[in-house]
């Protein structure tokens, strides 16, 4: 496996959608405010903020150069699983103990009463992994790019109303089967890795970023002066929000390096996004009945 370089920019990023987290969960626990309800910046952040992770996640992952035999699976997976899941699993112990509720509710839960990110996120690396060594033993490589959006595409239909229904409900709650459709997002991270070069040249063309921020402002505009919004609407202000996120960072990565204090900050809060995310929830504003902890975005 092929050492990690950092990007300054790319963790500054996600700090930059940490703090969004950290925001609508504020908004949510303090404030007791519905996203669907009323107007905030919260509206429009929530349309791209778990997609912009997911994507952030597959594309720091993805390694023109790895090799993805059954051995570095087993140890990258391991690692993981003791970085991400022991963690969070002590953290949802201490939180059943401080605020009385009961680990089944948690652990069947979708939302793990907030903590389902990590979870979710070690089931991608599984599936990501896996079809990479299954890629790699039939000698597909050809046709890896079709084989990782078919199945993006399968796990985001899958958890779909239509088809959800064919799990068992406490085996689809636990396994957190609703947070599938972000492995599409994942994907697209790992894809725009792999194609960086051709990704920055569109960035830097001369109509396809103004297309994307327009086309994006107008989508946005009309959610929140809309009651509703289809789903496909709703995939293309993901994409369009997570690119123009993506090209703000890239376009001023100079004001985000440790040499400057909003970088500084910012990659401080990225390079500690886990925990960040495990032990804000203890010190957010409460006043809320327990049943409202049952989101988690």
């Amino acid at each position: 496996m092929e050492t990690k370089k950092r990007i300054e920019w790319i963790d500054a990023m996600r700090g930059f959608t940490m703090l969004l987290v950290v925001y609508a969960h504020v908004q949510s626990f303090g404030l007791n405010l519905n996203v669907d309800e009323t107007f905030t910046f919260n509206r429009i952040f929530y349309l791209f903020r778990m997609p912009l992770f997911f994507f952030i996640s597959g594309f720091i992952l993805y390694k023109a150069t790895a090799i993805w035999d059954w051995a570095n699976t087993w140890a990258f997976l391991k690692k993981k699983f003791v970085v991400q899941i022991i963690p969070t699993t002590f953290f949802i112990l201490v939180f059943a103990a401080c605020f009385h509720t009961k680990l089944g509710n948690i652990f069947f839960s979708d939302m793990k009463y907030g903590y389902w990110f990590t979870y979710t996120l070690l089931e991608f690396f599984i599936v990501y992994t896996v079809l990479q060594n299954v890629i790699h033993l039939l000698n597909l490589k050809k046709c890896e790019d079709f084989i990782l959006i078919a199945v993006a595409i399968g796990m985001f239909v899958v958890r779909s109303d239509r088809f959800i229904g064919i799990f068992n409900h406490d085996f689809a709650q636990f396994v957190g089967v609703k947070h599938w459709l972000y492995y599409f997002y994942f994907t697209f991270g790992c894809l725009v890795k792999k194609y960086f070069g051709t990704f920055q040249r569109l960035l830097d063309s001369k109509y396809f970023l103004p297309m994307v921020q327009l086309t994006f402002l107008a989508a946005c505009i009309y959610i929140v002066n809309g009651s509703h919004f289809d789903k496909i609407l709703r995939i293309y202000i993901a994409l369009t929000g997570i690119v123009v996120v993506v090209a703000f960072f890239r376009k001023y990565e100079a004001s985000f390096t440790q040499e400057r204090r909003l970088g500084r900050c910012l990659q401080y809060v990225g390079r500690r996004t886990l925990d960040v995310y495990l032990l804000h929830y203890f010190f957010l504003p409460r006043g809320l009945n327990i049943n409202k902890y049952e989101w988690g975005g």
